[in-house]
């Protein structure tokens, strides 16, 4: 092969490499300074402390990690809790839990995840048994797992066909 073509193929990967490394000392820094700010924020108003939005990457694999994993079906806040203690923030729990409550709702819909009553507790969720009829008003394709009926996007209503695939009508 052409040795130049090696060489400069060589040279770009060594590029990007330390462009990457640049960005993680970036992002860190970034994060070290909004510690920071939050700790003053939290100094000066602690009543009124205004954090951002905690990272969204992956927090639906958390929600369902911990909810398969559970000897006895958690609640939306104890969930919460559980994925901001596994990100570290086990304090900003109340901040998870707008978001986490929102998974939890996409996976019904879904058809992956159930509420069910757990007592005094509240509403907990569980993983939804294989084949359970999902949200068919009639039971029409409740052997179909994974597919809500009646929905709508973008104004039109959503058709399911008997195969998978929507179909917008």
């Amino acid at each position: 092969m052409n040795s130049y073509v090696l060489s400069g193929l060589a040279d770009k990967r060594a590029e990007v490499v330390r462009s990457i490394e640049t960005k993680r000392e970036e992002i860190e820094a970034a994060k070290q300074a909004l510690q920071h700010i939050d700790a003053v924020l939290e100094l000066l108003d602690p009543n009124n402390v205004k954090r951002s939005a905690p990272p969204r990457s992956g927090l639906s694999r958390a929600v369902l990690e911990i909810v398969r994993t559970a000897e006895t079906p958690p609640t939306a806040r104890e969930i919460a809790a559980k994925v901001a203690a596994l990100r570290g923030e086990p304090d900003r729990a109340r901040d998870y839990l707008s978001r986490t409550e929102n998974v939890l709702y996409k996976q019904k819909l879904r058809g992956v995840l159930e509420q069910v009553d757990v007592g005094q507790r509240g509403m907990g969720w569980r993983v939804m048994a294989p084949g359970q009829p999902t949200f068919s008003p009639d039971n029409e394709g409740a052997d179909r797992r994974h597919k809500p009926v009646g929905r709508r996007c973008r104004g039109r209503e959503l058709v399911w066909r008997s195969d998978p695939t929507p179909r917008i009508g």
